[in-house]
């Protein structure tokens, strides 16, 4: 049981850390929004935000938001021996509004455009 209740801890400390970055998800969308137009003004901005991206967020984009639902599961409890003690955990997608948004802007030029193509390869590990 100590088990469990550990991997559920560490999940939600997960997102409750992730929610961090909600704060400097926006910012960077800001900046954004007022970088010049053309490839190289936007290849630094991938290149100013690529730790913040990779190191952050990247990770939730791709277990996390891979639905349009409204509602992300942060974790799911199937209690083997009591099925009347199953429980879900979900959040509202809201609460990550400016990583999504991030995200969507941050994939678009770093794997659709390929601006920033020497680390794309850290994409094919």
């Amino acid at each position: 049981m100590e088990n469990i209740f550990i991997k559920h801890y560490e999940n939600l400390d997960y997102f409750t850390q992730l929610h961090k970055y909600e704060k400097m998800c926006l910012s960077a969308i800001e900046v954004y929004y007022i970088t010049p137009e053309g490839n190289n003004n936007i290849r630094q901005w991938l290149i100013h935000n690529y730790e913040l991206w990779k190191e952050n967020v990247f990770e939730f984009g791709v277990f996390h938001l891979d639905t349009d639902g409204g509602l992300i599961e942060l974790m799911k409890f199937d209690n083997p021996n009591f099925s009347n003690l199953d429980f879900t955990i979900l959040v509202e997608r809201r609460n990550f509004k400016s990583i999504e948004e991030f995200l969507k802007i941050y994939s678009t030029y770093f794997f659709e455009k390929k601006l920033y193509p020497e680390k794309l390869k850290f994409t094919e590990c």
